[in-house]
């Protein structure tokens, strides 16, 4: 037989419900609002990581899931509704990937003649659902859209998700260099290049070293291509 769903105690619901009628616990985000959810205040953590980010509903501060719960659980921090952000990326096909007609001709990403962004080889999935915890643990989680929501808590979900600062820091994925004129190395100009059919994609994230696979430490030959690793450190080690 099916494993039958988890059913939430009494006592949770009554918390969770609780939780969702204090309209103190959420606040809608303004344009002038600085909204973090793309990357935890306190650490490197981003939505693409095991739990995603939570965002405090109130002070709009993104947190990783363990560090949001630790507040709670060792801090002592007051009961809170949080937005978690969780994405998923998916690469591609082929043949939906636009190939560049020819060599770059401008210095710069995501523009025409330009060099092409690696997100976009990729569809990225975004899913977000209302967590509150309290007493050092979750009280319930609910999916946004689509939840059990009170219209204060979806109004801050939505200003959260569909805040605009998002969309204006993703122009800094597009830019190009104006005003200076381009000039030769002195480094490029007698490179001898040697066409052994090896293709360096432009994205340093998926580069291996030829030898041992790594993917820390690489330099990479502009004669030949080749992708090697074990370089020195700047410290010597």
């Amino acid at each position: 037989p099916s494993p039958r769903p988890p059913v939430r105690s009494p006592h949770v619901c009554s918390i969770m419900d609780a939780l969702l009628c204090d309209p103190s616990l959420c606040a809608v985000a303004s344009p002038r609002d600085a909204v973090h959810r793309d990357e935890c205040c306190r650490s490197f953590a981003t939505p693409f990581s095991p739990g995603g980010v939570l965002v405090r509903l109130t002070t709009f501060a993104g947190s990783s899931a363990p560090l949001a719960f630790r507040d709670h659980a060792v801090r002592g921090a007051a009961p809170a509704l949080y937005l978690r952000v969780v994405a998923r990326r998916f690469e591609k096909p082929p043949a939906d990937v636009a190939v560049p007609a020819a060599a770059p001709t401008v210095i710069g990403v995501g523009v025409p003649g330009g060099f092409a962004r690696a997100e976009d080889r990729y569809d990225t999935v975004t899913a977000y659902s209302v967590v509150g915890i309290a007493d050092g643990r979750i009280a319930g989680e609910l999916p946004y859209p689509g939840g059990e929501l009170p219209a204060h808590v979806a109004e801050s979900a939505r200003s959260v998700a569909e805040h605009a600062g998002a969309a204006l820091r993703s122009d800094a994925d597009v830019w190009a260099l104006e005003g200076e004129p381009l000039r030769d190395s002195v480094y490029a100009a007698g490179l001898p290049v040697v066409e052994n059919g090896l293709r360096v994609d432009p994205d340093p994230g998926t580069w291996r070293c030829a030898v041992s696979g790594e993917a820390t430490n690489l330099w990479l030959n502009l004669s030949t291509g080749h992708i090697g690793g074990g370089r020195k450190n700047w410290d010597g080690s």
